[in-house]
Parts: C-alpha cells; structure tokens; sequence
C-alpha cells in the first residue's frame, strides 16, 4: 500500500519524511485561529472560529459576518451572556465593521488578549492577501462545534482544530471554493473526519495559501492568508471562503 502522502510503497505515514513537515503546517495555522464561544440567554450556545491577523497597523480578528453578529448579540455585558474566543473575553467594543455584502467581519485584538488566548497573529506582508488561483492547493481550517467539549466540573472549555488541504474548485473576486471529498481522504493526525460530519463552527477560520522553497535537500514551507471561510458543509463537500481584497488595514472594508 503506498504512503498516503508522498505516495511511496517502500514506507508507511508514519515514516514518511513529510509527514512532520505537513504536521508542523497545521500547527502553524491553528496558532492562527481561534474558537469562538458564545452563549445568550436562554442558554443556546453557538460557535464560530476567528483568524488573527497582523496587517502592520493593527492586530485583527477576522471572521465570517454572521460570527460577528452572534458575538455582539452576547457580549453585551448582560446577564447570562458569555463571549469569549479562545479563553479570554471578547468585548463588545472591540468590534470595527462588517461588510455590508460579503459575510465577513473585524475586531481588534489588543496585544494582552492575544498573549492570553495562546495563539499568535499571522503577519501579512503585501496588503491585502491575494486570492489564490484555480486549481491551486491551500490549507484550511477552524473549529467546528462537533469536536468541542464544555467541562462544567472544570469551568473550561476544550475545542479540536480540524485542518484540511485541498485544490481551489471555483474562484471569483467575491468567492472561493474547495471540495472536501472525505470519503476519499486520508488524515497525517490522529483522527480522520467521516463523510458527512458537521462542520458548524468552522466559518471565520482562515484559507492559506501554501508557499515551498528548497533548502538543501528538504523543502520548507509558510502560509499566506488568502481568504476566510463562511460556509462549510460536509453533506456537500464543500468548503465556501470570501477573498480579502476589500479589507483594508484598519480593519474597515472598502466597498
């Protein structure tokens, strides 16, 4: 049987010399995201994922639309409410806009509340991410609500960040595409997702484009931010994301 990942036969996944390498990708891009919790009144709970990026003016937290607007639903301060992403609180002044057409959304994420959460921001180099192109491999990723556990006896909760890699299916100035054949996949970690699971709780994680250059004899590898993901749907094997070309630094959009 030939190795899921480079597709050799002389060895298994768990020799192969890329396994680590595509291991260390995926941790890299859950540095980049956060699970977001949020819980209103009569005690529903929701969830979301949330980007961190660092555009050169500020730290920002980027989302799907309909994220945000669940978040400024519960973080008003009222009772019962709860919104936090990762384990620190998420203010509700922190909001800076949503579009006004695509279903995405920005907060800013303050330096202490960033170093609390455990995760880092990913740096964009050239304003703003490009859109990749048809048929080009990226990453993507986030935390849907079925790998999430509330620990009531601990007061903690727990989220799994789940990671796919996958070509571009469909790309536009307004929309990006991935299939998600899951039946057909193969996982480098320890679970692999069945066919059809939900996947509710993964919009506002980030697409990455993958970028490799040779050094020596082995490949290394980084990730460019280039878009964030508003639908994601196992039954259809698809996984839906908006471009970033109307966000602008300051976490407002040009529209």
């Amino acid at each position: 049987m030939s190795c899921h990942v480079c597709g050799n036969r002389g060895h298994t996944l768990e020799a192969c010399a890329y396994t680590p390498y595509v291991r260390r990708l995926q941790t890299l891009m859950m540095s980049y995201c956060l699970p977001v919790w949020f819980r209103n009144e009569p005690g529903d709970r929701a969830k979301g994922s949330m980007t961190v990026v660092d555009t050169g003016e500020m730290v920002l937290g980027v989302t799907a639309g309909h994220v945000a607007d669940r978040i400024l639903e519960c973080c008003d301060g009222g009772p019962e409410r709860l919104c936090q992403v990762g384990s620190v609180d998420l203010p509700r002044d922190s909001f800076i806009a949503r579009h006004s057409d695509l279903d995405l959304a920005t907060f800013r994420l303050s330096a202490s509340r960033l170093e609390e959460s455990g995760r880092s921001a990913h740096t964009v180099l050239k304003w703003p991410p490009i859109a990749p192109d048809l048929g080009d491999v990226v990453l993507f990723g986030g935390y849907p609500g079925q790998y999430r556990r509330e620990l009531t006896a601990q007061s903690k909760f727990e989220a799994d960040f789940s990671s796919f890699g996958a070509p571009v299916t469909d790309v536009s100035d307004r929309n990006l595409s991935m299939g998600i054949p899951l039946a057909n996949s193969f996982s480098v970690s320890e679970k692999l997702m069945p066919p059809h699971v939900e996947l509710a709780g993964i919009s506002g994680g980030g697409v990455f484009r993958l970028i490799e250059r040779a050094v020596g004899n082995s490949v290394e590898g980084s990730l460019e931010l280039a878009g964030i993901i508003y639908f994601g749907s196992a039954g259809l094997e698809l996984v839906s994301a908006h471009p970033l070309g109307s966000l602008n630094p300051s976490g407002e959009f040009c529209e």
